[in-house]
C-alpha cells in the first residue's frame, strides 16, 4: 500500500478558517513536568517499551472546559480535580468521564456512577450514536466494556489476554504470560512457564510496560457499530474487534504508541503518537500527516515528538502534541492549520468538542477528587 507523508508546515495559517470550538478536555495531571521526566527514564526500559515499570503515587488533575476562537484560548474554567481522568465524550447534552477506576455520567439530573473490578486506567469512554450505551476501555488489564446506561449493566465483554493477546515482558525484558484463570495458571506452572496471575483485580496492578496490549481508545465503529476499532499501544495497531467471536484483526499497522483509532468518511484515522503523525487510511494508500516539522518544542525533547491524541469535528482534525502544548488544528481537504498554545502545565489526556448545559457544569463540579 502507498505512503504518502503530508507536511502539515506547508499548510497555509489560516485562524479565520475554523471559527469558535469548545473543547471539553481531560487534564491527567497540572505537573507536566513530572510526567516528562517518568517518560524520559522509561526510554531506558529493557523491555523496549514506554510506560512506567512499577505502582506510582496517583496524580490530581482535572476537568477543563475552554473556547478557542481564532489563534488563542479565549475561554478556560477547571470544573473539578480528579485522580488522573483520562476518558471523556459528549452525547446529547451528557456527558461522560473516566478517572482512573471510575466512570461517571453527568445528565444534568442526576450523577451515574460505574464501577467494576476490571476497571483499571480507564482511558477512554464514548457514548453509542443512540446514547443508550457507553464503551469503555480498561487499560490497566487489557479489556473492553460495553455498558448499558438503560439496564445498568455490561452487555458485552472481551479481555485481549483470553483472545490470543497474553505476552508480555517483566522489568528486566523477559516474556511471560499474563492469566485471569487459576486452572491455567496452574497449567503453566507445571510446564515451567512464565506467568502472571491476575484473579484480584482490585488489588493488583499491572504497571503499563508490562501490559500485554495496552488497549489505549476503543470507539464504535461508525460504518457498522456492533464492531469496535481499538488502539494496542505496545503493538503499534488498530484492530477492528467482534466482540461475540471474540476476534481482533488487525486494520492499520507500522503505528508508534498509537492513540484514537477511529473511522472518518470511507477511511481509517490513528495517532501514531512518537512518530508525531496522523495516519489515514483510504482503500489505496495512508496518508501520513507530519506534525514534527512544526516550531515550539523545548529543546530538551529534540528527536522525540508525543501526539497524545486526534479527535475530528467535520473536516476539522485537532490533534494534543503534548511536546509544544498546543492544539494543532488542521483540515486535510481545505490545507488550512493553525497551533493554539495551552498551559504547559497541562497533561492533557483527551478531548471532547460540543457543549454541555449549566446543570452538567455544576454537577461536574460536585466531583471533586469525589
Amino acid at each position: 500500500m502507498i505512503r504518502q507523508k503530508i507536511d502539515i508546515a506547508q499548510f497555509d495559517e489560516d485562524a479565520l478558517h475554523f471559527g469558535s470550538i469548545s473543547l471539553m478536555l481531560t487534564v491527567k495531571s497540572f505537573d507536566m513536568q513530572a510526567i516528562r521526566k517518568r517518560y524520559l527514564k522509561s526510554r531506558g526500559n529493557k523491555s523496549g517499551r514506554a510506560g512506567s515499570v512499577e505502582r506510582r503515587k496517583t496524580a490530581i488533575g482535572g476537568i477543563v472546559s475552554i473556547v478557542i476562537e481564532g489563534n488563542k484560548i479565549v475561554q478556560e474554567a477547571i470544573l473539578c480535580r480528579l485522580p488522573e481522568p483520562r476518558g471523556i465524550d459528549i452525547r446529547s447534552g451528557r456527558l461522560a468521564i473516566a478517572a482512573e477506576n471510575k466512570v461517571f455520567v453527568l445528565n444534568g439530573q442526576k450523577i451515574n456512577q460505574i464501577e467494576n473490578p476490571w476497571f483499571s486506567y480507564i482511558h477512554t469512554v464514548q457514548f453509542s450514536r443512540g446514547g443508550h450505551h457507553l464503551l469503555i476501555s480498561s487499560s490497566g488489564f487489557d479489556c473492553i466494556f460495553d455498558w448499558s446506561l438503560v439496564q445498568h449493566k455490561i452487555r458485552t465483554e472481551w479481555f485481549a489476554w483470553d483472545n490470543g493477546f497474553n505476552r508480555s515482558f517483566d522489568e528486566a525484558g523477559r516474556p511471560f504470560l499474563l492469566t485471569r484463570s487459576s486452572v491455567q495458571a496452574d497449567i503453566w506452572r507445571k510446564k515451567g512457564v512464565s506467568y502472571r496471575l491476575i484473579d484480584q483485580p482490585r488489588q493488583q496492578v499491572l504497571p503499563t510496560a508490562q501490559r500485554a496490549a495496552f488497549i489505549n481508545s476503543v470507539v464504535y465503529d461508525e460504518r457498522d457499530p456492533a464492531y469496535w476499532l481499538a488502539t494496542f499501544f505496545h503493538k503499534g495497531k488498530v484492530y477492528r474487534i467482534n466482540p461475540v467471536a471474540g476476534i481482533a484483526t488487525a486494520v492499520m499497522d507500522d503505528l508508534k504508541n498509537p492513540h484514537g483509532g477511529q473511522a472518518w468518511q470511507s477511511a481509517l484515522v490513528a495517532t501514531s503518537t512518537t512518530a508525531g503523525m496522523v495516519m489515514v487510511k483510504t482503500i489505496d494508500r495512508v496518508l501520513c500527516y507530519d506534525l514534527s516539522k512544526l516550531e515550539g518544542k523545548p529543546d530538551s525533547l529534540a528527536g522525540m515528538e508525543w501526539i497524545q491524541n486526534t479527535k475530528i469535528s467535520g473536516n476539522t482534525f485537532i490533534s494534543i502534541d503534548s511536546n509544544r502544548s498546543v492544539f494543532h488544528l488542521f483540515d486535510p481537504v481545505a490545507e488550512k492549520r493553525i497551533s493554539i498554545p495551552y498551559n504547559p502545565n497541562w497533561a492533557i489526556q483527551d478531548i471532547s468538542t460540543g457543549n454541555i448545559d449549566q446543570e452538567v457544569m455544576k454537577q461536574a463540579g460536585k466531583l471533586n477528587q469525589y
